[in-house]
């Protein structure tokens, strides 16, 4: 058997490249190479390969390449299949061949194992996904002949129940489950979720509770560079502090008195505020209320967006500068010089869209990237994960 671990997932938005960043951290203190691979990629970006050539990987790919520094391994190797729009059908009608994928897969992983002492893969989503086009992550790990570990939210039983309909997958296609590891887990029930989740999983064989990972609300507090993903915009000031995440949003949509009150609360030092671009007597008295932090030395580290500019002319690179009936507010935002984003939605629905957003690691924001290593890492039984399967 490879040494080599399949990391997949219950499901969506549970912390699983979050969990693999932390078992290539300690992995990495214990073998000279890791190598890291996910076989079928989803989102994919662009990057230049060995030979100068540019390419497009998974987006994970280039996160582990650039943060771990894996320079032994080949970014073709490690992102061999790429599931674009139209994919899907292009495999139902036969342009793409079962075979041909299966080929790319073994083979590149092939050659990030012959130059790793050990090597991650890592899943997309659940076991079942891409099992539209036969590469599902249960049927991948047997091809590759790994075992799997699988990352799923903190709980007991709906989590359990979760698990048990991936493991029916992973058992159809012969895959051993080596353990699971729980995210999300909250503090204070620590020691009960562990308690019982290793005796639900005592029924299955070889299967044991690799780790318990506490919640920890900065790896889920987007960062403005998130947000500039999401309305695909790119902020008009404070382009420096692009990653500085956010401990909350608060709508401004109150009276100057209330919110000036709310301003000088330690709570919301942090604060990403978020109002329609009409309310310029907010924004000014946000951006003197900077710079006075600014001038009696005290930190403040929030944030502005600005929305209600639909139809407005917006730069190629997604800016926009603020109007000129904007002239003092934005000499004040500029020398208050903090992270500003203006964009086309309203403000009602970009609440909406920022409700329902789910921050991911990302290559550019290494900051967090560290911290999600040095948070799950501790938490990880190693001499589990590294035992050989019952």
């Amino acid at each position: 058997m490879p040494r080599a671990l399949f990391v997949a997932a219950t499901k969506q938005h549970i912390g699983k490249t979050t969990t693999a960043v932390g078992i290539v951290a300690g992995l990495k203190e214990r073998f000279k190479n890791v190598g890291y691979i996910k076989p079928v990629g989803q989102q994919h970006v662009a990057v230049e390969s060995k030979d100068g050539v540019q390419i497009r990987v998974d987006k994970d790919v280039r996160l582990f390449k650039e943060f771990f520094d894996l320079t032994h391994c080949d970014y073709g190797d490690m992102s061999p299949l790429i599931i674009p729009s139209g994919y899907t059908k292009q495999f139902l009608d036969g342009e793409v061949k079962k075979g041909q994928q299966i080929e790319s897969i073994v083979q590149a992983f092939q050659r990030v194992e012959a130059v790793s002492d050990f090597v991650v893969i890592e899943g997309t989503g659940h076991c079942g996904v891409g099992g539209i086009v036969e590469m599902d992550n249960a049927r991948v790990a047997a091809l590759l002949g790994v075992d799997m570990v699988l990352v799923c939210n903190a709980g007991i039983g709906s989590s359990f129940d979760e698990l048990e309909l991936n493991r029916l997958l992973c058992e159809k296609h012969g895959v051993n489950i080596k353990g699971v590891i729980l995210n999300r887990v909250q503090e204070d029930k620590m020691e009960e979720t562990k308690r019982y989740f290793e005796k639900a999983l005592s029924r299955w064989k070889g299967c044991q509770l690799i780790g318990c990972i506490p919640y920890n609300s900065y790896l889920h507090a987007p960062a403005m560079i998130d947000y500039e993903k999401l309305f695909r915009r790119k902020i008009c000031a404070g382009q420096k502090d692009r990653m500085r995440h956010f401990d909350k949003r608060m709508l401004m949509a109150t009276s100057m008195s209330r919110f000036v009150n709310l301003l000088q609360m330690e709570e919301h030092r942090n604060t990403l505020w978020v109002t329609d671009d009409s309310r310029t007597d907010l924004v000014m008295a946000l951006a003197e209320h900077v710079l006075a932090c600014k001038a009696a030395g005290k930190d403040w580290e929030g944030g502005l967006i600005l929305g209600g500019s639909e139809g407005a002319e917006f730069d190629d690179d997604g800016a926009e500068p603020l109007p000129a009936v904007y002239t003092d507010v934005k000499r004040a935002l500029m020398k208050a010089d903090f992270p500003v984003l203006r964009i086309t939605h309203d403000v009602t629905e970009a609440m909406k869209m920022m409700n329902h957003y789910t921050a991911k690691l990302s290559a550019d924001d290494q900051r967090r990237t560290s911290a999600a290593a040095d948070h799950t890492k501790p938490m990880l039984d190693f001499e589990k994960l590294l035992a050989k399967a019952l």
